[in-house]
């Protein structure tokens, strides 16, 4: 299932910025949305099962934390690239980029 989701995150992130319509935007964001409810409490179950049991309430913490952390600074650092010259599609290009990145990653410790 967190394949699952990463994999329509990453056309969401893709088609976003050409999504002319309306109705297609709509579509995009409901799937963004759910894409996004599946993966990230899959992405902290994962962390929490391969924990070991003396660390998990400390990884879970942590884990919040850098969510919170992104939440506060990635609308600065997008906008200080929307400053720069940068488009949204850069935006939303390079997030592709990094859920990819994680997709690439958490399959790659699957297979280990």
């Amino acid at each position: 299932m967190l394949r699952i989701g990463l994999l329509l995150w990453i056309p969401c992130f893709i088609a976003l910025p050409h999504a002319d319509a309306q109705t297609a935007f709509y579509l995009l964001a409901g799937l963004y949305g759910l894409s996004l409810g599946v993966s990230l409490p899959l992405l902290t179950a994962l962390l929490f099962s391969a924990s070991p049991p003396q660390l998990r309430g400390l990884n879970t913490n942590l884990n919040l934390f850098t969510l919170d952390m992104a939440y506060f600074l990635m609308p600065y650092l997008g906008g200080m690239l929307i400053v720069l010259g940068a488009g949204f599609e850069v935006l939303f290009y390079s997030a592709a980029g990094v859920v990819l990145l994680s997709l690439v990653l958490i399959m790659t410790i699957a297979r280990h």
